[in-house]
C-alpha cells in the first residue's frame, strides 16, 4: 500500500471508474479507481464525478492497494486532516526528503511540491526549505563564477 497525492484525470460515468494521476512516485502514472470506493469515502466527489462536472481541479490523497487486477485506489481523503496521523507523519517525513532532493538539483521545483508541502508540514517549514535550497544554489553559482 502506499499513499499519493493526485488529481482525477479520467471518469467514465457510464461504467463508474476512472483514473487519477500521481506525484511522488511516478507523476506519470496513472491509478484505477472505482465510483463505488469514492462514494464510501467522499460523497460529494461521488455526485460531481456522476453528475459530470468539472473534476479535473480536484485534488486529493489517496491510498492504493494491489488488487488481482492490478494496482487500484482503496481509501481517498480530500483533506489532509482527514489523514490517520502515522500515516500523515509519513508522508511529512517523505516530503522532507524531497524538498531536500531539490535543494541539489539544478532544475525547478514541480509546482506540486509546494502545494503539498504546505499542507502537510506548513508554510513556516516549507519557506526555510525554500530559504536553503535558494541558497545553496546561489553558493553553486557562486562557486561555479569564481571557477571560470
Amino acid at each position: 500500500m502506499a499513499i499519493d497525492f493526485g488529481s482525477i484525470k479520467t471518469y467514465n460515468p457510464d461504467r463508474g471508474f476512472g483514473f487519477v494521476g500521481g506525484t511522488f512516485a511516478n507523476s506519470y502514472r496513472q491509478v484505477f479507481f472505482h465510483i463505488k470506493t469514492i462514494k464510501r469515502q467522499c460523497s460529494e466527489l461521488a455526485e460531481k464525478l456522476e453528475s459530470g462536472e468539472n473534476f479535473r481541479e480536484v485534488n486529493l490523497w489517496y491510498q492504493t492497494e494491489t488488487t488481482e487486477k492490478g494496482e487500484q485506489v482503496s481509501l481517498v481523503w480530500l483533506n489532509v486532516d482527514d489523514i490517520p496521523q502515522v500515516l500523515k507523519q509519513e508522508l511529512s517525513d517523505l516530503i522532507e526528503k524531497l524538498e531536500n532532493i531539490w535543494k541539489d538539483l539544478s532544475s525547478p521545483k514541480p509546482i506540486w511540491l509546494d502545494l503539498v508541502t504546505i499542507e502537510l508540514i506548513g508554510a513556516n517549514r516549507r519557506n526555510e526549505l525554500s530559504i536553503a535550497r535558494d541558497n545553496l544554489q546561489s553558493q553553486r553559482r557562486q562557486a561555479q563564477e569564481e571557477q571560470r
